[in-house]
């Protein structure tokens, strides 16, 4: 077998191990990744929940743990399964700030040196319906036929090296001294040794991006 179907075989074979049907896909955000500044305290910081709502719809609650309460939200990105279209995505919020954008494309929307995104949700920066510290939670509904949370459970793609390959992405901005920051979460995908035959590169601190991964809670 060629080093290339080794490695297409083990990250199928991760990607099945570590999905199990009907639970949660949890995202907490805890890691600052592009190099700015950490949120206040320690993390998570943030935390994305996808929940089964129903035939063809998939609950989301965005929580935010931030510790200081002018540090806020400005984006947020997700991924879906590279066989659905993320356009026909149907999404209603709930309750929380009101999301200046919500957008959905093909890897059509990237955070700060990471790979790209299909779906994202922005809050404003102007002072006004900021999601910061006056509000816990933003909820949303999202609809398409035979969507299910563990639809979400993909990697960002075509990122830089050891920046790429993210389950997850947001910015928070009015972090104390006048910072901001990018965060993720921090994972480190367990790979079979036969994938290491296609060359260390294949495997990045946060994950491989062919490598669909469940986080456990």
């Amino acid at each position: 077998m060629s080093s290339t179907r080794t490695v297409r075989a083990a990250c199928a074979a991760a990607a099945v191990a570590a999905s199990t049907a009907g639970a949660d896909v949890v995202f907490n955000l805890n890691y600052e990744f592009s190099g700015a500044q950490n949120p206040s305290g320690t993390g998570p910081w943030l935390k994305a929940t996808f929940k089964n709502a129903g035939s063809n719809t998939v609950s989301l609650e965005l929580k935010r743990l931030l510790n200081d309460a002018d540090e806020r939200v400005s984006f947020w990105g997700f991924n879906l399964d590279p066989a659905m279209d993320p356009t026909a995505l149907g999404i209603s919020q709930l309750t929380g700030p009101v999301a200046s954008t919500i957008a959905t494309g093909v890897n059509a929307f990237k955070a700060d040196g990471d790979g790209f995104f299909d779906v994202k949700f922005e809050f404003a920066n102007n002072g006004t319906n900021e999601f910061d510290g006056s509000w816990l939670t933003a909820t949303f509904n999202l609809t398409m036929t035979g969507l299910t949370e563990d639809d979400f459970n993909f990697v960002s793609v075509n990122g830089p090296p050891n920046k790429n390959g993210f389950l997850s992405a947001a910015h928070v901005q009015g972090i104390p001294g006048g910072g901001s920051g990018w965060i993720t979460q921090f994972v480190v995908v367990p790979v079979p040794p036969a994938a290491w035959l296609g060359g260390a590169g294949l495997a990045a601190a946060f994950g491989l991006a062919a490598i669909r991964r469940r986080r456990m809670t």
